[in-house]
């Protein structure tokens, strides 16, 4: 997590996309990490030791969205 800058916290949670597709079935997916120290509002789906990276969808977050109308 280090070596590729992955920081604790949801504002530096990444995105997960599949050939440039970000919502999956209304869902978000992200790569987390944690510290073993996952947070209610985060619904993993699989983790890495113990909850220290998890993915998984965020639940109530405070992350800044930008919304463009076509």
């Amino acid at each position: 997590a280090d070596a590729v800058g992955l920081a604790q916290g949801e504002p530096n949670s990444l995105l997960v996309s599949n050939e440039g597709y970000r919502i999956w079935l209304g869902r978000q997916f992200y790569i987390s990490r944690f510290n073993h120290k996952k947070p209610k509002g985060y619904l993993a789906f699989d983790s890495i030791n113990a909850d220290f990276i998890c993915l998984g969808s965020w639940n109530d977050i405070d992350m800044k969205v930008l919304a463009v109308r076509k």
